[in-house]
């Protein structure tokens, strides 16, 4: 997008023309067609919910959920987050102070990424990385989503299963 991501939007958007998702996935190697994922547009737009067209071992052809008129696109996983779905408490568990995540802004506003400054039960206090200058926010696990870290043990078996 080479422009603000709500300026895309027509006022006659087509939502039908891309499929439903079909849920969230709970690890970058368990990501396929249909699911959900937050993927970065830019570090001047941030980051968006996109849905997953195909998969090609790390490589991600996505569709902005929000923004279907808007031509396909490819991501590497190190540019495509994962949402913290209830269900996943091992992921969850493992955020801690210091830890850098895509924090939604809000629904209009799309995700940034964020440090966490604290913790507690099912949420967080963060800062956003890249706009200190701003007051800190709090934000629940349904607004929080996980970046790729190369040290979380990628799975190749994973990726000759999918070519």
């Amino acid at each position: 997008m080479a422009f603000k991501p709500q300026t895309a939007l027509s006022k006659n958007s087509d939502k039908n023309s891309l499929p439903a998702a079909r849920g969230l996935p709970r690890s970058w190697d368990d990501i396929a067609t249909g699911h959900l994922v937050i993927a970065q547009e830019s570090l001047e737009y941030g980051w968006h919910e996109a849905i997953v067209l195909d998969r090609k071992g790390d490589t991600f052809i996505l569709q902005y959920r929000d923004y279907p008129h808007l031509p396909k696109f490819a991501r590497q996983r190190t540019g495509v987050a994962l949402m913290c779905s209830a269900d996943n408490e091992q992921s969850w568990n493992e955020i801690a102070s210091g830890h850098l995540v895509i924090a939604q802004e809000s629904a209009k506003d799309g995700w940034w990424e964020a440090i966490v400054s604290d913790r507690k039960a099912d949420s967080l206090t963060l800062r956003f990385r890249d706009y200190q200058t701003l007051p800190k926010i709090v934000r629940r696990r349904s607004a929080i989503a996980l970046m790729y870290r190369a040290n979380e043990g990628h799975r190749p078996e994973a990726d000759a299963q999918q070519g």
